[in-house]
């Protein structure tokens, strides 16, 4: 009996049973943890998008304000209106850059004097 004992006491390390354990206890929190973790990044490039769309639509106004409401002027040629807006109002002084890329996939839109921006459309997934 007391040999049992002094084996047991003297035992090392994990048994297999156990490591086995752990790493299904671990495989499922992360199974939890890497969706939400994906949202959370989906969800910072939309807000990012937002505050960028914020920002030209306050330069703009404030352009239209210091221009006798008058819209600036935009480069002629092929490409993005929303990209030229940005750089006529970077050339003026009211942005400090001139390139406002997108972070979550959606697109920016400039028409008639107003500024806008489309999300990516999310497909719904099979099943749901």
């Amino acid at each position: 009996m007391k040999k049992l004992k002094k084996q047991i006491v003297e035992k090392y390390g994990f048994t297999l049973i156990e490591l086995i354990i752990v790493l299904a206890i671990l495989g499922m929190l992360a199974a939890l943890a890497i969706p939400q973790f994906s949202k959370v990044l989906d969800n910072s490039g939309i807000k990012t998008d937002q505050a960028n769309l914020s920002i030209v639509q306050t330069a703009l106004e404030v352009y239209k304000a210091d221009n006798n409401g008058s819209l600036p002027t935009l480069t002629e040629g092929e490409g993005d209106t929303f990209d030229k807006l940005v750089s006529a109002l970077k050339t003026a002084g009211y942005l400090k850059t001139d390139k406002i890329e997108e972070q979550s996939g959606g697109s920016f839109t400039y028409e008639n004097g107003e500024v806008g921006f489309t999300p990516k459309s999310t497909e719904p997934s099979p099943g749901s």
